[in-house]
């Protein structure tokens, strides 16, 4: 799901940018950049609160069965009183994982693949966790 929001995201930030630059092809100028960055300051704030809101739609795929859309309609329900934490783990995380990307990097690529599934699985035990405790539910194994 976070891979289709990039990719849509990344589609409608850089809109302007390419309309603008086709428009003016020979000499582009200054104002594709400043269209992406105005693109850049409107949807990063709207895509946060998105992910925010949406974050527990997994757990709740996998923690109750749900279907997609009923999973999306308890993770806005569970999240809807504690919106602005799940701002600050997402930004706190992305923080985080960009600094753990990036000395994976500086270790001659092979700490990415290290620092990748760390990173992941930190996310998934992180959600998973405030999905129990804001559900108020038990974690169980699934039955054989």
């Amino acid at each position: 799901m976070y891979v289709f929001v990039g990719l849509l995201g990344g589609g409608v930030l850089f809109l302007p940018a390419i309309l603008l630059f086709l428009r003016q092809w020979p000499d582009p100028g200054f104002e594709p950049l400043l269209a992406s960055a105005a693109g850049l300051l409107v949807f990063v704030p709207v895509a946060l609160l998105f992910a925010a809101r949406l974050s527990l739609a997994n757990c709740a795929i996998a923690g109750r069965r749900l279907g997609a859309f009923e999973a999306i309609a308890e993770s806005w329900r569970l999240t809807a009183g504690q919106l602005w934490p799940f701002v600050l783990f997402f930004l706190l995380f992305f923080v985080l994982a960009i600094a753990a990307y990036l000395a994976g990097l500086l270790l001659c690529c092979v700490g990415i693949l290290v620092t990748v599934p760390a990173a992941m699985m930190i996310f998934y035990v992180a959600t998973g966790y405030a999905f129990y405790k804001r559900s108020g539910a038990e974690p169980r194994l699934p039955s054989a």
